[in-house]
């Protein structure tokens, strides 16, 4: 089973995804429980546009070890892509409780969580990935844009002066334009240039 794993890899390595499935579908039938060559097969299904297969594979290896937050976003991440959002939000929470600090998983459940008009579970996850990542400008202004949706105006703006404390050099406005106009002391056109702008 180890020498097909082997093989089946380095055929996907290669772009021969057909002849890497196969050899890693051989892996699995002489080892079942092989946790690597099932979730090589369950990459070479999605590797070949079909998350249902991958899926199944992917169901598969959470029996064999089960509550694997890797394994369940893996398992979530293919439920999302066959339309499936709210079974897909079910895992990415097992897949949160698994391992807190699995950042993918609470990026993903946000998402699905505003897809399913659920904001304040996706304001929880990105709160939860602010206190794992306190100095990422993105995670920042992503939950002040949530805030704001919320009508938390006061917390929206907090976050937002974050994320530009932390990287200001992203926030500014620069144009040339506006900057020959203030030079030129045309404050009132530079103005209206910065409306136009927004």
């Amino acid at each position: 089973a180890d020498v097909r794993l082997r093989l089946g890899l380095a055929y996907l390595r290669a772009g021969q995804l057909d002849e890497g499935i196969d050899h890693l579908r051989r892996a699995c039938r002489m080892n079942p429980d092989h946790l690597p060559a099932r979730l090589a097969l369950a990459a070479g299904f999605d590797e070949k546009e079909d998350p249902g297969r991958a899926l199944e594979q992917l169901e598969i290896a959470n029996q064999v070890s089960p509550g694997e937050a890797p394994v369940l976003f893996c398992i979530a991440f293919c439920m999302e892509r066959t339309n499936r959002p709210a079974e897909a939000a079910g895992y990415y929470r097992d897949a949160v409780e698994a391992d807190g600090s699995f950042l993918p998983a609470r990026e993903r459940l946000a998402a699905v969580a505003l897809l399913l008009d659920n904001l304040p579970e996706a304001i929880e996850q990105y709160e939860a990935m602010r206190a794992f990542e306190p100095h990422d400008p993105c995670i920042c202004a992503t939950l002040a844009q949530l805030y704001y949706r919320a009508g938390e105006y006061h917390r929206a703006i907090e976050e937002f002066e974050s994320a530009i404390a932390l990287e200001p050099a992203n926030w500014a406005l620069l144009d040339d334009e506006v900057e020959a106009l203030v030079a030129a002391g045309e404050i009132r056109e530079a103005i209206e240039r910065l409306h136009q702008l927004i």
